[in-house]
């Protein structure tokens, strides 16, 4: 052991051999992922006559 850190100290730091990654692999923190800023507001479409317009007979 080297710098006072036991081997089994490295082991249970190594990702690679805790016993829970393959169950539950460590998620990103949540402000890491978090979603994207919604879109702006589109602006208010030019007035489209109604299908019901369109099918006034």
């Amino acid at each position: 052991a080297e710098d006072g850190i036991s081997a089994d100290t490295l082991a249970a730091n190594d990702w690679r051999t805790a016993p829970d990654f393959e169950l539950a692999p460590p998620e990103p923190a949540a402000h890491e992922v978090a979603a994207p800023e919604p879109p702006a507001p589109e602006p208010p479409a030019p007035e489209i006559p109604s299908f019901d317009d369109d099918f006034d007979m």
